[in-house]
């Protein structure tokens, strides 16, 4: 399977705008490949969230636009082709989308025949954001409707704060099982230097969500080594 991925591309389901540049750039640099956004919304109240404010925005209808923006810079880079599914995210809404709805959508705007890479929403440090969550319950229900899913580790959440090297070989294998309730394994992704450098001036291309994110991951972003391995969850 991996070789049809390499040669037709994927779809690549993201949580936010910078999800999949941070996390599987590897699988969006594929030829062929398609990221699918699903909370890129734009609310009716301009009023910010705390996360907007700490970025330095006072206004929601400012930084999503701003948002969008720097994801089609990032993703011009490998020439990927974004979809935006509008959803609003945690801070803007009231109520959850349904798991059905959102995967009826993807199923809709995806591919013929499409392989989809979804956020496995699995946090190192605490409770996983709720938006990665429900993304990994698309990835799921796209696999019980009989689609080809795989699972990319969310970064920077899962980088290691001191040792980089060969990080995927360390991964909570069991933990990553009972999340996803699923067997798995899981395949190293190692970046070559010329992708390193393309992967790390996407993710600075997210300039209202850089500096942000990277005190969320303490520093992590900041070291070139974290730019080198990337991992995908493969179900057995």
């Amino acid at each position: 399977m991996s070789e049809l991925r390499s040669s037709l591309g994927v779809e690549v389901i993201s949580p936010h705008l910078d999800d999949a540049a941070f996390s599987s750039w590897h699988q969006v640099e594929k030829i062929g490949s398609r990221v699918l956004t699903i909370f890129t919304g734009i609310p009716d109240d301009p009023t910010p969230s705390k996360w907007d404010l700490s970025t330095g925005f006072d206004s929601s209808h400012d930084v999503m636009r701003a948002r969008i923006q720097e994801n089609e810079k990032a993703l011009a880079i490998s020439s990927t082709e974004a979809v935006n599914l509008d959803y609003l995210e945690r801070e803007y809404r009231d109520v959850s989308p349904s798991v059905a709805e959102i995967t009826d959508r993807i199923e809709a705007v995806s591919l013929g025949g499409a392989s989809f890479i979804a956020a496995a929403g699995i946090g190192k440090y605490g409770r996983s954001h709720i938006d990665h969550v429900i993304t990994r319950r698309v990835g799921r229900e796209l696999l019980e409707r009989g689609r080809d899913v795989s699972f990319f580790v969310d970064l920077p959440y899962m980088l290691p704060i001191m040792r980089m090297d060969h990080w995927p070989e360390r991964l909570p294998i069991e933990k990553i099982k009972r999340e996803l309730d699923l067997d798995v394994e899981v395949e190293s992704c190692e970046l070559s230097e010329e992708e390193q450098m393309r992967k790390k001036e996407a993710s600075h291309a997210y300039e209202t969500q850089f500096a942000r994110t990277n005190r969320t991951a303490f520093g992590a972003l900041s070291r070139n080594s974290a730019y080198r391995w990337e991992a995908l969850i493969h179900p057995k």
